[in-house]
């Protein structure tokens, strides 16, 4: 099997609060160490197999629909800029 260790860190802000909905905006930081499959565990501290990114999104909390959180973010690979994305998520807490 593989192994990770992440330390993500996040700024929200509400936005908007409302008695049905909240909106933040998120800054964030992750950083992440991943252990290749079968390797053994000091390859999780390896330089080429920890991975940082940052950056922005927004969480869209609906409370009178069991408090589903939908979130919408973009990332970016610090040690390669070119790589990043969006993710879109629903119930997902970061």
């Amino acid at each position: 099997g593989s192994g990770e260790l992440t330390l993500n860190f996040e700024y929200r802000r509400t936005v908007l609060s409302l008695h049905w909905t909240a909106v933040q905006l998120v800054a964030f930081s992750d950083i992440s160490a991943i252990r290749p499959g079968g390797s053994s565990l000091n390859k999780l501290f390896n330089n080429q197999n920890i991975y940082s990114s940052a950056g922005a999104g927004i969480r869209i909390h609906l409370f009178d629909f069991y408090n589903v959180i939908f979130r919408l973010d973009y990332g970016i690979n610090i040690k390669n800029p070119e790589r990043g994305g969006i993710v879109i998520g629903m119930n997902q807490y970061f």
